[in-house]
């Protein structure tokens, strides 16, 4: 299992070099609530998918925010199933499958 979550983590901080060349890259985590920078300790004892959607909307509220891409197993524990606050967004969603 450590040898995916090492791999994960460079290929995901590969994407964000690559994505960073062209757009701004603000990273967060998303686990009991939603927090600044990438922690990959996955302590959290939740996951609420739907509640971080909803948040970045809120933090982005009238800006030119041109896309989300969530890397996640998909299971949540808390909230509404992530797909409604998905589709609530006027930007686009991607997803990066694990697991």
């Amino acid at each position: 299992m450590q040898k995916y979550s090492t791999e994960f983590q460079k290929k995901l901080r590969a994407l964000i070099d690559k994505l960073s060349d062209k757009y701004e890259v603000a990273e967060f985590n998303a686990g009991d609530d939603l927090k600044r920078g990438i922690d990959f300790s996955y302590r959290d004892k939740s996951t609420d998918l739907s509640a971080a959607i909803d948040e970045v909307n809120d933090l982005y509220y009238n800006q030119n925010l041109g896309a989300v891409v969530i890397a996640s197993d998909g299971i949540y524990n808390k909230g509404i199933n992530p797909v409604y606050s998905a589709a609530k967004a006027a930007y686009s969603v991607y997803t990066i499958a694990l697991g």
